[in-house]
């Protein structure tokens, strides 16, 4: 036979009246009992004094009971309090003066946003209970949620009054104001906790931060230097100091203030961080490097200290001087942290900006060892592999990474590109596809992807979809050279749409007019077309200024169109030699004649 099983909040309903009425009857006695006792005579009325009193409050305390128990039931699954407010509502208009009751029902009319109805009810708890704060705190919520600033510092000057020990609320009142843009006023506040508590950091911050906002430099060091000369061995008020000095560019201030910290400690790397700033804007590289050289030989200078000053190299690193700076600090980072998959990164970006990419590689391979989730470490490697063609290598890196990004378009289009270039042509198109889908709002990551859609359709003969995958790249770039470059030699090589190809190949010259490969392109345009005096115009320019084996090729194939045989076989002899012809050269060659 199955046992009835009931839920646990059942029996809390249950069990919490009696808990409540047991001691209501406990506090009661132990009231009796304290009683001095009395003459006999009067026994009889205290008991019924007694009686009355104890029945009362078991009573509230039952109602209250109940409906804390429904709310904290409503609280627990997310409810919206529809069965508890009413018992509280209940339980305040038979006992008006239960604080607690008052409380609740002005808290959950706030969750319900209703915030004139919880004004009386959190107005009435305090004025029952002037001794818990968290009335106060909730009526101040709600005068400054109705923009009722004034009341709501009242609401906390009165806690202060009626509460011991409660100074911390001054921080709610100086809040108040600085949300006001009050600032002189949250100073004043502020100045009037320092005159109870003392000198403090956390109120020398704030009063800091507000002169800043108040454009009032000088106050802000004065605060400075009242924590300097109250706590004169804590040199951490001292580097403060000397980064607001910076931030007014008072450099000569700050960096004496820094010289007497390391000074007084040698290895304190912060301050050596600090000064090489300094002398960065003083552009005194050989001391700024010696600050940033002691500082990064510490061994006690966190990691995310160094990462912070290379961050900065980034903003610098075109400049040869400051990315050779950053390589050797970053260098110097991996010496004490060679665990730690950030610091390989920053090594391995200022190795790919110095074109030493198979270092690079090598540092991002480590990166995504250590730190497997990091993407910005995966899309380098990708990108130091195809830099290096390797297409094996970025094949099996993009594979990698989609296990943990298979919903990054990048990794689909970086495997796609890798699968094109080994001539896995429809793996290539079932990834591009995929990146197609996946980055269809990053517009960036679509142009390259139609890009490579229109190579691969094209090596599959897929024409119309490889002219359509051409065409979305250029509507979303019309001035990508790739683009314009291929989509037109393609349509040439197969002498479809010559006019579009025209179009694409002459706009491509006036972008770049001085590219040998984009007026080869052109050129081959005006062949196909018949415009064969045109052509050697442009064709003849490009081969002047490049040993590119297929523009001498096409060079001599437009002096063999315009009769000039002996002058054609020439070119085409050259450009066997330079290589990069086509499989025709040798035959073109041998009987003199072109063949197409």
């Amino acid at each position: 036979m199955n046992k009835m099983i009931i839920p646990i909040y059942k029996y809390i309903r249950l069990i919490l009246p009696l808990f409540f009425l047991l001691v209501s009857f406990q506090l009661y006695a132990q009231k009796e009992k304290d009683k001095p006792e009395k003459k006999a005579e009067d026994e009889p009325q205290v008991a019924d004094n007694g009686e009355a009193f104890g029945q009362e409050l078991a009573n509230e305390n039952y109602v209250f009971g109940d409906a804390m128990q429904a709310y904290l039931l409503e609280k627990m699954m997310n409810q919206n309090f529809a069965k508890s407010l009413p018992l509280f509502l209940t339980c305040v208009k038979i006992y008006p003066n239960n604080a607690a009751a008052n409380f609740k029902i002005a808290e959950i009319y706030v969750k319900k946003d209703s915030l004139d109805k919880a004004m009386p009810y959190a107005q009435k708890a305090v004025s029952i209970d002037a001794k818990n704060k968290f009335y106060y705190i909730l009526l101040a919520e709600i005068y400054q949620k109705q923009n009722r600033f004034t009341e709501a510092i009242g609401v906390y000057e009165n806690l202060i009054s009626n509460i011991p020990k409660s100074d911390n609320f001054y921080h709610y009142i100086a809040n108040i104001y600085t949300l006001q843009e009050k600032y002189k006023d949250a100073i004043d506040i502020y100045d009037k906790l320092e005159k109870k508590i003392g000198i403090d950091d956390g109120i020398i911050s704030k009063k800091q931060k507000i002169y800043l906002l108040l454009k009032d430099a000088n106050g802000a060091i004065k605060e400075g230097q009242k924590l300097i000369d109250t706590y004169p061995d804590i040199v951490e008020y001292k580097e403060s100091q000397a980064e607001i000095l910076m931030s007014q560019k008072r450099y000569d201030e700050a960096q004496k203030l820094l010289l007497s910290v390391i000074e007084s400690t040698p290895d304190n790397s912060y301050a050596r961080l600090l000064l090489s700033d300094i002398y960065q804007i003083q552009g005194d590289a050989q001391n700024q490097f010696k600050e940033l050289d002691l500082a990064f030989s510490n061994p006690d200078l966190d990691l995310e200290a160094k990462l912070r000053v290379l961050v900065g190299y980034y903003m610098v690193i075109e400049n040869e001087n400051k990315r050779k700076t950053a390589i050797k600090l970053a260098e110097m980072t991996l010496k004490n942290h060679a665990e730690s998959g950030k610091a390989h990164l920053y090594y391995a970006d200022f190795l790919r900006i110095d074109n030493r990419f198979k270092e690079a590689r090598d540092a991002y391979l480590k990166s995504v060892k250590l730190d497997g989730d990091s993407y910005q470490a995966w899309t380098g490697l990708m990108d130091m592999d195809a830099r290096l063609q390797d297409y094996d290598g970025l094949i099996k890196h993009s594979e990698e990474g989609l296990e943990l990004f298979p919903n990054h378009a990048a990794f689909w289009y970086m495997n796609g590109v890798g699968k094109f270039f080994k001539r896995k042509y429809s793996d290539a198109i079932e990834s591009l596809e995929q990146a197609k889908m996946l980055g269809s709002e990053n517009k960036e990551i679509l142009i390259e992807v139609h890009k490579y859609l229109g190579e691969v359709y094209n090596a599959t003969k897929e024409y119309e979809k490889s002219d359509n995958a051409y065409e979305e790249a250029l509507s979303m770039n019309p001035h990508d050279l790739y683009v314009l470059n291929n989509y037109s030699y393609y349509l040439a090589l197969r002498k479809d749409k010559l006019n579009r190809a025209k179009e694409l190949s002459a706009k491509l010259l006036q972008l770049s007019p001085n590219q040998p490969s984009y007026m080869d392109t052109h050129g081959w345009v005006l062949f196909v077309m018949g415009d064969y005096k045109n052509a050697k115009i442009l064709i003849e320019k490009a081969a002047q200024m490049s040993n590119d084996g297929t523009i001498i090729e096409h060079y001599g194939d437009i002096l063999y169109k315009l009769g000039q045989v002996e002058e054609a076989i020439i070119q085409w002899q050259k450009a066997k030699i330079a290589g990069g012809t086509s499989n025709m050269i040798d035959k073109k060659i041998a009987d003199k004649k072109l063949y197409e």
